[in-house]
């Protein structure tokens, strides 16, 4: 059956006013930069946003026969995820912040918990419309302008921007039961996660570690009811980061509604603070009361953003009551999985990062199709930072971004282009294929109307 909620006509006059607005922006001269509700680039922008394609945030239609969605482009995962469960489906994975958008997914790559078994974003994604620096909507698939299909994960917005697209969808059922399993040594942890990826008889995998000797392996599997005087874990309520890290808990179960989002309301522990704003945050009755208006990633995001801002301006101390400079560490990492152990390791000894997030990420077609995300690695561990570090006296700004980015290259790994990026024009290109990806600029956007890909990621002095 096929549900649908935008009409063809009607999506066509947006398409037709979205290939004028953008024509009247190079008509006049003016360099193209996206408006978005929320950005989650973790940089400042030197363009100010020009092209407004907000309004493609609609799902379009839901083909439950064939389990496929068709969406806009700026849809919210949050937005996709609130038409799927009704009809009992859901994207193969949902990246865990609601804001997150289909294409920015696409584009800026994003996973979850069961990409272990399907990959991340972009390899559920089976076609797509974009709209190229030439101001034309072109129809991407394997089979259609396929160079273009393949290049355009990790690309930024640097080639196009997806005006639809369509998604695949698995049957889910209404609760997730998730068995926390505790571990004293990453070794241990990881020869663990290792077994569950390779028994792949779960539904979902990820893990944490909030100390060099606490980490804690997440499996997940669908169930169709509670158990008799079970009662469901809201994160809302009661964060979803306090329940792992509680020694007394082995197991909980969760709405597939509240398992999706369980991140979400406290932006993985953006608000575990040390100070009057965590207390605040983190109050029963506060979230009881206020949560489902402020305790939102979009929100706590802006609210980080903020304090980045003030931190650079030197007015962060006395309201965020931070004796040292701080510096942001918002990376998620990709490792062949061979080398996480190590990798982590040297994590914990040489920088001391915790907590940290491990999502499993398989590599669903064959290594090289996408050449911008080549993780060499069938099986890679996405690492994710969402902290704040502080900085001693003789450290320069960004002292831990760089120190992880020098590793990465040591490993052969990746990193998500959204977050602060250091690596040299040489070091770059040697990991992002330059000649692959100029021969697609060149052909879609002739005209640079998009800034390069380098010129977009990398922070400049």
């Amino acid at each position: 059956m096929k549900t649908t909620f935008v009409a063809t006509n009607a999506y066509q006059q947006k398409e037709a006013a979205a290939i004028k607005q953008f024509n009247d922006l190079l008509a006049a001269n003016q360099s193209i930069s996206l408006k978005k509700n929320n950005k989650h680039i973790f940089k400042e922008r030197d363009k100010k946003p020009n092209l407004d394609l907000r309004h493609f945030n609609h799902v379009i239609s839901i083909d439950s026969d064939k389990n496929i969605a068709s969406v806009e482009g700026m849809t919210s995962f949050y937005d996709l995820v609130a038409a799927t469960l009704p009809l009992n489906l859901m994207p193969q994975a949902v990246p865990e912040l609601r804001s997150i958008t289909v294409g920015g997914a696409v584009a800026g790559l994003g996973g979850q918990s069961s990409s272990f078994k399907f990959g991340l974003i972009h390899e559920m994604v089976t076609e797509f419309d974009l709209l190229t620096g030439e101001g034309k909507v072109i129809h991407c698939s394997p089979q259609s302008n396929a160079d273009i299909f393949y290049m355009l994960p990790n690309s930024y917005g640097s080639l196009g921007y997806i005006l639809k697209c369509k998604i695949k969808l698995n049957k889910v059922l209404p609760y997730v039961k998730l068995q926390y399993i505790r571990f004293s040594t990453a070794v241990e942890f990881f020869n663990a996660m290792a077994a569950a990826v390779k028994a792949s008889t779960v539904d979902f995998i990820e893990g944490v570690s909030f100390a060099p000797n606490e980490y804690i392996l997440l499996l997940g599997d669908f169930k169709p009811t509670l158990p008799v005087g079970e009662t469901n874990l809201i994160p809302l309520q009661f964060p979803f980061f306090k329940s792992i890290r509680d020694a007394n808990v082995s197991e909980k179960h969760l709405t597939i509604k509240d398992y999706i989002w369980r991140w979400d309301p406290d932006a993985f522990w953006a608000t575990d603070q040390k100070n009057v704003i965590g207390s605040v945050l983190l109050n029963p009755l506060f979230r009881k009361t206020f949560g489902p208006t402020i305790l939102r990633s979009d929100r706590l995001i802006k609210l980080g953003k903020l304090r980045n801002r003030l931190r650079k301006k030197g007015d962060a101390r006395l309201i965020f009551l931070e004796s040292k400079r701080k510096e942001a560490l918002i990376q998620d990492a990709a490792i062949p999985f061979a080398a996480a152990a190590e990798f982590d390791t040297w994590l914990a000894k040489e920088l001391n990062i915790f907590p940290l997030w491990y999502c499993p990420v398989k590599t669903t077609k064959p290594l090289g199709t996408y050449p911008l995300y080549n993780p060499e690695s069938e099986f890679v561990l996405d690492f994710g930072f969402y902290i704040s570090m502080e900085l001693e006296n003789d450290m320069e700004d960004y002292h831990y971004n760089k120190q992880i980015e020098q590793k990465l290259l040591e490993y052969h790994g990746l990193k998500c282009l959204y977050s602060d990026t250091f690596f040299s024009e040489s070091q770059f290109w040697s990991i992002y294929n330059k000649s692959k990806y100029d021969q697609v600029k060149t052909k879609y956007d002739p005209n640079n109307t998009f800034l390069n890909l380098f010129d977009k990621v990398i922070n400049k002095p």
